[in-house]
């Protein structure tokens, strides 16, 4: 079990590496215009808000590292995110 886990957060930390790498290559290159950054920026504080929830309910010690993992990866999209936004002075709340 601790193997097959270890190759989980492996790999979902490699999709949130792949996910972030993307977003800054749309963000560079200009091709999501502003309300799709909005859109990517409120529903990433919304997977945070989510994953926080889920730690807080989860029970199953097999499952904590996975609610551990599945918050910081979503709260590290959420601020990447926030920080390409003072760059490029963009301002909003979300």
């Amino acid at each position: 079990m601790s193997n097959m886990f270890s190759q989980n957060k492996v790999k979902t930390l490699l999709n949130v590496n792949n996910l972030l790498v993307n977003m800054k290559d749309k963000l560079i290159h200009h091709k999501s215009n502003e309300e799709e950054f909005f859109k990517a920026l409120k529903m990433a504080h919304f997977e945070w808000k989510e994953a926080e929830n889920y730690f807080q309910n989860v029970t199953d010690p097999d499952l904590i590292d996975f609610a551990i993992y599945n918050m910081e990866a979503a709260k590290t999209k959420y601020i990447y995110l926030l920080k390409e936004a003072r760059k490029k002075g963009i301002k909003a709340s979300v």
